[in-house]
This record gives C-alpha cells, structure tokens and sequence, in this order.
C-alpha cells in the first residue's frame, strides 16, 4: 500500500484527481476533528488511495509518495542483490573470456607450430627432390659419355 502526501494544500477538491477514494494514515495536526489515528508530522497530512498514482497525477497535483522505510530497505536489498549477481556473473564471464583467450592462444601456437613442421617437411622434400635430380643428372651425363666413347 502507497501512502502520500499533498506537498502545498491540504487534500481536498482540485488538490487530488477527480474521483479518488482515499482516507488518513495520519491526520494533520490542524485536522479539528477528533481521529484515533495518530497525528502527522507533515503539514497536510498521510493518506492512502484506492489504487497507485501515475507519476503525471503525481506532477499535476503537486503529491509526494511516502516512502515507508522498511519497505525502501526491502527494495534497496534486492537491488543490492540484483547487482552482486550481475557482478559475480560479469566475473564468470571475464574468466571465461581469459579461458576462451587462453585456448585461441593455444590454438594459434599449435597452428604456428604445424605450419613450421610442415615448412621442415616441404624443405626437406625439396632438398631430397634436388638431390634425386642431380644423381639422375649425373648418371644421365655418364650415359652420354659411355654413348659417346663407343
């Protein structure tokens, strides 16, 4: 239940929307009447309404909510808890990013390692391919000579 307070006259007509049910939480201290209701410390008193103002009633009409504070305790409390975990979920993700960073690290220095291994191989095969080409070359050039001395 919200409770309210008329910041600059006291509630009455034109001072709260037209047709709305409201009654004393606490009385003003001028009120005249007698009440069992206990006595407000603001000028125009604490009431309640049948439903929620919208936050244009509550511009229009000059109205400020009663925050009760074991209520706003409630409300700061689980705003604290909505913030830790989002926190503590923020902190699960930067360690996942540190993992996710950790195994492309690995990843690009198995890579790198592969591609000079393969470098290796491609060398070695090129040197082999070279030297299977002069043997053949020399044993093509002592053909010829044999050919030629005949």
């Amino acid at each position: 239940m919200k409770t309210y307070s008329n910041r600059y006259r006291p509630v009455g007509l034109g001072t709260i929307p037209r047709g709305l049910q409201w009654s004393w939480v606490e009385v003003p201290a001028n009120y005249g009447h007698p009440s069992d209701l206990p006595t407000s410390s603001r000028l125009y008193g604490v009431y309640t309404t049948e439903r929620p103002l919208t936050p244009a009633e509550l511009r229009d009409y000059e109205i400020d909510v009663i925050v009760d504070a074991e209520q706003a305790f409630a409300d700061a409390r689980e705003a604290y808890d909505v913030a830790y975990n989002a926190h503590k979920a923020a902190d699960a993700a930067y360690a996942a990013s540190d993992i996710a960073r950790d195994i492309a690290h690995a990843a690009y220095d198995a890579a790198h390692a592969a591609a000079q291994d393969a470098k290796e191989i491609a060398l070695t095969a090129r040197v082999t391919a070279l030297e299977a080409l002069i043997v053949w070359t020399t044993a093509l050039d002592a053909r010829n000579a044999e050919r030629a001395n005949v």
